[in-house]
């Protein structure tokens, strides 16, 4: 029997249980089409105890102006859904019968889901199903990044091959989730309100005592070493992988990790670092031979702010590993001043305020010496050598009697001064964390905030 005749008493009036959706539309669906497949993937969640918000957003909403301002948020109630015209350069291949895929990596928070509209169009047409079967597609794909797992069902809306009694269900509107199912994505969806969920924890290795490196892929090639780089955009590619993966495109003159330098801008088709992904990201190409040799193994990516700005996350630096998604709150915090293209603080340095760009690959406070004026401090030059994540640098310091950010007293701070050319304007120079003692710090992109313990 099917589950809606069993739906538990009261289970409608659960209202708080609320997911939204950010709907990515590229394949031009209609308005109306898309309307109705989303009030009726609405209706579906509904009948699982789970109420959930449809975001319409797509190119021309964004061209036009009138595209939701959270269409860019992405956590672990906040999911995305992309509507792609064609399954072509996918991995999901050339089978008809594969309506969409999601990103789900088992026992992690996962965000984005997909839907191939070429292969839905086509099946409703010839089955009659109007908009019945793209809102079937959305609720499938979401229900798994909310069931944390690519497993299907015998039976139900998790079923993973739809024949002719499944489409016959999706036509009349009987395809449910199953009691069971329906369950586990409201205690899931109740914890994460609450946040109470297990996150997901990307344990990482540092190197250099900066540098965070983890393992992730890059289209088709897994178990790859990228350095997390919240200080760089856009993201960089080796050579080495870029010709692996065919990359192509324009070269020009652009400010790059080892200076100015002749770099090739491509397109990257897919990037996964634990339950975040992003498609189609731009991005530059370059020799890296320079940091394999800072860190002794081969580096795929500098996986840029461009990546890890589509949600928040936690660097632990004591239990070492990234937490994305929502996080306990931290002691301090600070507003984060701007959040694209980079993530900038406001200090105090001995009296003088200065805006400086938050990045994890720097290990302490570096200033821009033609963005400071030095006045009764002692500089000293000691040899000493700065390591960021783009290199290594001889500078001179001085120790600075007091740094706060906003009304958090850091005390008494080494403070570097750099000789080389700020890259932006933005900023007067680079707050890194792990050598200010920060053990947790936490990137609350939702409320601008940037928090440590």
């Amino acid at each position: 029997m099917l589950w809606s005749l069993y739906q538990p008493q009261g289970m409608l009036a659960r209202q708080s249980i609320l997911v939204t959706i950010s709907v990515h539309d590229y394949a031009a669906v209609s308005a109306d089409a898309l309307l109705k497949a989303e009030a009726e993937a609405r209706r579906i969640f509904r009948q699982a105890g789970v109420q959930t918000t449809w975001l319409n957003c797509s190119p021309r909403l964004e061209l036009e102006k009138v595209e939701p301002d959270d269409c860019s948020l992405v956590n672990s109630t906040h999911l995305v859904l992309k509507i792609l015209e064609t399954a072509k350069n996918t991995q999901v291949g050339e089978g008809l019968d594969v309506l969409g895929s999601s990103l789900v990596t088992e026992n992690r928070t996962s965000y984005y889901a997909y839907a191939y509209y070429d292969r839905i169009q086509q099946l409703a047409e010839g089955r009659n199903l109007g908009h019945a079967l793209l809102a079937a597609v959305l609720v499938h794909e979401i229900g798994h990044l909310l069931l944390q797992s690519n497993a299907h069902s015998p039976s139900g809306i998790m079923c993973g091959r739809w024949s002719g009694d499944e489409l016959r269900q999706i036509s009349e509107g009987i395809m449910y989730f199953t009691p069971t199912q329906s369950r586990l994505i409201q205690t899931r969806v109740q914890q994460l309100s609450l946040g109470t969920a297990k996150q997901d924890a990307l344990p990482f290795l540092l190197y250099n005592n900066n540098l965070i490196i983890v393992k992730g892929s890059i289209g088709p090639i897994k178990d790859l070493n990228i350095i997390l780089d919240t200080g760089t955009s856009p993201t960089t590619v080796s050579r080495d992988i870029a010709q692996r993966l065919n990359l192509s495109g324009n070269s020009q003159l652009q400010m790059t990790l080892d200076g100015m330098a002749l770099v090739q801008r491509a397109i990257l088709s897919h990037i996964q670092v634990g339950g975040l992904g992003t498609d189609s990201l731009p991005v530059v190409v370059q020799d890296l031979s320079f940091v394999d040799r800072k860190v002794g193994i081969p580096v795929a990516v500098i996986a840029g702010f461009d990546v890890l700005s589509s949600g928040n996350f936690t660097i632990d630096y004591q239990k070492r590993e990234i937490v994305f998604g929502l996080s306990a709150a931290t002691k301090k915090s600070v507003r984060l001043e701007t959040r694209t293209p980079f993530l900038t603080v406001k200090a105090n340095i001995d009296g003088r305020e200065l805006q400086l760009l938050v990045d994890s690959g720097t290990p302490g406070i570096l200033i821009y010496r033609k963005r400071f004026e030095a006045k009764s401090e002692r500089c000293f030059s000691d040899h000493t050598l700065v390591e960021t994540a783009t290199g290594t640098s001889q500078s001179q310091w001085f120790l600075a009697s007091s740094v706060s950010l906003g009304k958090e007293n850091l005390g008494r701070r080494r403070v570097v001064i750099e000789d080389a050319d700020p890259v932006a304007d933005d900023f007067d120079g680079l707050f890194g964390l792990i050598n200010l003692g920060f053990h947790r710090v936490t990137f609350d992109l939702e409320n601008g905030l940037l928090g440590w313990d």
